[in-house]
């Protein structure tokens, strides 16, 4: 019913993509395999946000909610372990398990600093993906993002192959990861692995999970529109093909565009205004 990250990380790969419904548990299923991996292995894991205030949003609840575990503890785990979020120096945070520290919280617009942490296992980047077609919210170093991310992996790892879960919804296949790692998947397919030399991607949906949701009136209110088919079916609705077609016969060239080593041309109809 929930996602769970244990197949995707029996394939060994350093970059591992989730796209899921939202609420279908990825978040919560990921940090609780982090923290039982830490009380198994004593291994830490660091927990990414793009930017600082969507850190202390997660980490402290700023906006009124708990901390990062409030979830965890709400559902009944860990009832004789205190896990703590405590703020650090550098605008981070740390996490305990009882007195031991288990994690780490970054933000990656801030994380500059070279830092040593030679427990950490695992890189758990939540919310990976973003409607940057909103105006306020965008990729950092101008849509180059990756560039950051890696520079920031290569930080923790000092030469570990440390295997990282990223986190999103469904709103573009264009964003600065799929195209460095150049994936391309025309027509996801539901809960299926794909596997690359280094990545994997998983477009999670489960069907038990999407059963029990339609029985809210939020569902039933919502299942006609461009947001369920995102939120519950797994659309990138930022994405649009029907700009691209077969030019007719009268049309004009307008001007070409060159973009990752492919040249497309532009053309006009007037006659059809297309």
């Amino acid at each position: 019913m929930w996602y769970t990250p244990n197949q995707q990380l029996t394939y060994n790969r350093i970059f591992n993509f989730v796209v899921g419904v939202r609420g279908g548990g990825k978040t919560f299923n990921t940090i609780l395999h982090a923290i039982r991996r830490f009380e198994k292995t004593g291994e830490q894991f660091v927990y990414l946000r793009r930017r600082a205030v969507d850190l202390d949003d997660s980490c402290t609840g700023t906006k009124g909610g708990g901390d990062l575990f409030a979830d965890i503890r709400h559902q009944g785990y860990f009832k004789d372990k205190e896990l703590k979020v405590v703020a650090d120096k550098s605008g981070g945070y740390n996490f305990y398990y009882n007195d031991r520290v288990m994690g780490y919280g970054k933000a990656l617009s801030t994380a500059r600093r070279s830092t040593s942490l030679p427990l950490v296992e695992l890189i758990i980047f939540d919310e990976f993906l973003i409607d940057d077609s909103i105006g306020h919210d965008r990729y950092l170093n101008s849509g180059n993002e990756m560039f950051l991310f890696n520079n920031f992996y290569e930080t923790i790892a000092r030469g570990r192959d440390i295997p990282t879960i990223f986190l999103g919804n469904a709103f573009s296949m264009v964003n600065p990861y799929f195209i460095e790692l150049d994936i391309r998947v025309d027509k996801p397919e539901d809960n299926k692995i794909y596997s690359g030399k280094f990545w994997t991607v998983l477009f999670w949906k489960g069907q038990d999970f999407l059963a029990q949701r339609q029985n809210t009136q939020f569902f039933q209110a919502t299942k006609e529109t461009d947001f369920a088919k995102h939120a519950y079916g797994n659309s990138f609705y930022l994405d649009r093909k029907d700009f691209v077609r077969k030019r007719s016969k009268d049309s004009i060239h307008q001007f070409s565009l060159v973009y990752l080593g492919e040249t497309y041309g532009v053309w006009v109809d007037w006659e059809e205004g297309s």
